[in-house]
């Protein structure tokens, strides 16, 4: 449904933000975790904000039409905590 309210032009935006947080995440969860340990709370929770953009990332190729070829790539990062 919600394919059908946004243009393409939407998606391919928020796919874009998704990406450039999942980068930015990564990065400081990494930092945190090598100053904290990985058993401090705020690197669990950045692991825990990490898997909620992977999440937005699927849906939103999903959305896009990426059934098949891209969606298995999108899910290759999510971290279980």
């Amino acid at each position: 449904m919600r394919g059908n309210l946004k243009t393409d032009e939407y998606f391919e935006e928020a796919l874009r933000k998704t990406e450039e947080r999942i980068k930015h995440l990564s990065v400081t969860v990494e930092k945190a975790c090598r100053e904290h340990g990985k058993d401090f709370k705020g690197v669990k929770n950045g692991y825990a904000l990490l898997n909620t953009e992977y999440s937005k990332k699927y849906d939103i190729l999903y959305t896009l039409g990426n059934h098949d070829e891209k969606l298995p790539e999108a899910g290759r990062g999510r971290i279980m905590v």
